[in-house]
């Protein structure tokens, strides 16, 4: 679904879009370089997780947003999993330039493949560390 977002504000060509992804893109860099630390975490995945619902608000789908809302609101303990190391969080951060940019090049199908790669990394990294826990528990 966040796929869907991310093609629809490519397709869109919106610069008020451009310019607040361009803004958050900023931010999550910053935060990457702060380093360790839960309460960056935790502000790095509150960032994420408000720029998702700003581009699924943003490219006119508010039903989109809520459905969006409600899955994050459902699975927060997995991304914060999948983005608890600063590596993950830079990984997070360049995949989130990617995206930036395709938007802005207004290429739908690179920008759905980009969220839907970043989607599927976070879960990846949240399942493996579950796995790592379950064995070492």
């Amino acid at each position: 679904m966040l796929g869907l977002a991310g093609r629809r504000a490519a397709l869109m060509g919106d610069e008020t879009v451009n310019a607040e992804l361009r803004a958050t893109v900023a931010e999550l860099n910053k935060l990457v370089e702060l380093g360790e630390g839960e309460d960056v975490t935790d502000a790095y995945l509150a960032k994420v997780q408000e720029a998702n619902i700003n581009l699924c608000i943003r490219t006119g789908s508010t039903r989109l947003a809520e459905i969006i809302f409600s899955l994050l609101h459902q699975t927060i303990r997995y991304a914060r999993l999948g983005l608890a190391t600063k590596e993950r969080r830079a990984q997070s951060a360049q995949n989130w330039t990617r995206l930036l940019e395709r938007i802005e090049a207004g290429d739908g199908d690179g920008a759905e493949e980009t969220v839907r790669k970043m989607v599927n990394r976070s879960k990846d990294m949240a399942v493996s560390i579950l796995l790592e826990s379950k064995e070492s528990g």
